[in-house]
C-alpha cells in the first residue's frame, strides 16, 4: 500500500515538472521571437517646413437681396429652386407691382405742369402793384406843392406796402408749393425704384424664394447673389501661426477632388483667434477658384519655407518628442528634437544620424528592447 502511494506521488511529481518545463520553454522561445517591423533609414535631403489645416470654400462676396417694398411681385429671373443664374452688375433679378405709384406719380407730374402754368402766366398782385407804385408816384409828385395832405399820402405809401408784402408771401408760397410737388415726385420715384431689384455685383443668382404674383413684404429676403471669385479660409491652431506671412505659398485639396492641388499664397490674417476653439483663420489666394462649389472643404498645406540638406524621417515615425529606432535587432527609443516639418515628413535637429534606422510603420505597437526583425523600405524617391 505504501509503494504504491509512493509511486503515484513519484508521477505526480514528474508530470508537474514536464508540464512546468513546457512553460518554461514555450516562454522562452517566445522571448526569441523576433517580430517583422518595417524600417526605414534616416537620409539627408530637401523638407518644406509647412503648416496644415481644415479648408472651407467660401464666396468672396455674397449678398441677400431683401425687399424695401410690400407688393406683388410681377417677375423673377429665378424660380425658388430653379438652376442658378449668371448675372451682371446692376441687372434686373426682381420686379414688384408699381401700378399705384406710377398712377401717384403721373398725378403729381400733372399737377406740377398745370401749377408751373399758372406761373408762367403771372400774378395778378404784381400788376395791381405796378399800377398802385404808379399811383403813389402821382401823389408824391402833387404833395410836393401841397395839394394834397400828407395823411392820404402816408396811407397812399402803407397800402403799396401791404401789397408788396402780399406779393413776397405769394412768391414764397409758390416756392412752397413747387418745392412740396418736387419732393413727392422725388419720393414716388425712389418708391417706385425699390420695386425693382437689381443685382449688386457680376455673379451668380443662387436661390430665390419668390415667384410671379408671390406678395413680397418689406425686408423680406428674395434671393442670394455670390460673386464668380472664391474666399478660401484656412483653420489653423494658434502654434502653427508662428512665422506665418502673407505671400506664404499654399496647396488646396478638396475631398471632391482628391488627385486636383489648387496652388496660391497667403493673401491675408485674421487679427483675431475664435475663442471657442482657440484657432485662428488664414485667407488664401488661389491662381484659379472659379470652379470651386461654395461650402466645400479638404485640406490645405502652407509652406513657411524650404530648408535643404536636412536630415529627415517619415512624420508618422514620431512618436510625441521621440522615435523607435532599430539597432542590432532590437527597438530603442531615442528622444529626438524635431526642426521643421511637413505633410509627409519631419527635420530631426538632435538625436538620430543619417542612415539610422526608425521604425516608420505604427511605431506605437513596440516596446523598448523589443526584439525585432527589421525589413527597410525606401519612402521619398
Amino acid at each position: 500500500m505504501k509503494s504504491s502511494k509512493n509511486k503515484l506521488f513519484s508521477f505526480q511529481v514528474i508530470f508537474s515538472l514536464g508540464i512546468i518545463s513546457i512553460l518554461l520553454f514555450l516562454f522562452f522561445a517566445y522571448l526569441g521571437v523576433q517580430e517583422k517591423v518595417l524600417v526605414v533609414r534616416a537620409k539627408v535631403g530637401d523638407i518644406k517646413d509647412s503648416i496644415n489645416g481644415n479648408v472651407v470654400v467660401l464666396a468672396d462676396q455674397s449678398f441677400d437681396l431683401r425687399s424695401e417694398a410690400n407688393a406683388r411681385a410681377v417677375f423673377s429671373i429665378l424660380s425658388p429652386h430653379g438652376k442658378p443664374v449668371a448675372v451682371e452688375a446692376n441687372q434686373t433679378l426682381f420686379i414688384l407691382d408699381s401700378s399705384d405709384l406710377n398712377r401717384s406719380l403721373n398725378s403729381v407730374l400733372l399737377r406740377k405742369d398745370y401749377y408751373v402754368k399758372r406761373l408762367e402766366a403771372g400774378s395778378q398782385l404784381s400788376s395791381q402793384i405796378k399800377i398802385e407804385e404808379k399811383d403813389l408816384e402821382a401823389v408824391r409828385a402833387i404833395s410836393q406843392i401841397d395839394a394834397i395832405a400828407s395823411l392820404d399820402l402816408e396811407k397812399k405809401e402803407s397800402h403799396v406796402e401791404r401789397l408788396r408784402i402780399s406779393l413776397a408771401h405769394e412768391i414764397i408760397s409758390q416756392e412752397e408749393t413747387l418745392n412740396s410737388l418736387d419732393m413727392e415726385i422725388e419720393r414716388l420715384k425712389k418708391e417706385i425704384k425699390k420695386s425693382t431689384i437689381k443685382s449688386p455685383i457680376s455673379g451668380i443668382l443662387v436661390s430665390s424664394t419668390v415667384k410671379p404674383e408671390d406678395f413680397v413684404f418689406s425686408s423680406q429676403i428674395v434671393g442670394k447673389v455670390v460673386s464668380h471669385s472664391r474666399l478660401i479660409k484656412v483653420s489653423l491652431s494658434e502654434e502653427d501661426f508662428s512665422d506665418l506671412k502673407e505671400g506664404h505659398l499654399a496647396g488646396v485639396t478638396l475631398f471632391a477632388s482628391k488627385n486636383k492641388v489648387y496652388e496660391g499664397i497667403v493673401d491675408r490674417i485674421a487679427a483675431t483667434i475664435e475663442p471657442s476653439t482657440g484657432r485662428r483663420n488664414a485667407f488664401l489666394k488661389l491662381d484659379s477658384t472659379s470652379s470651386l462649389p461654395i461650402g466645400g472643404s479638404g485640406r490645405a498645406e502652407i509652406i513657411k519655407r524650404k530648408v535643404s540638406q536636412a536630415l529627415i524621417i517619415p512624420r508618422k515615425a514620431l512618436l510625441g518628442d521621440s522615435v523607435l529606432c532599430v539597432r542590432n535587432n532590437k527597438v530603442c527609443i531615442t528622444p529626438v528634437k524635431v526642426g521643421a516639418t511637413s505633410l509627409e515628413a519631419i527635420q530631426i535637429l538632435e538625436g538620430l544620424a543619417e542612415g539610422d534606422l526608425v521604425i516608420a510603420e505604427t511605431p506605437h505597437l513596440f516596446y523598448d528592447e523589443q526584439k525585432v526583425n527589421p525589413s527597410i523600405i525606401n519612402w521619398l524617391n
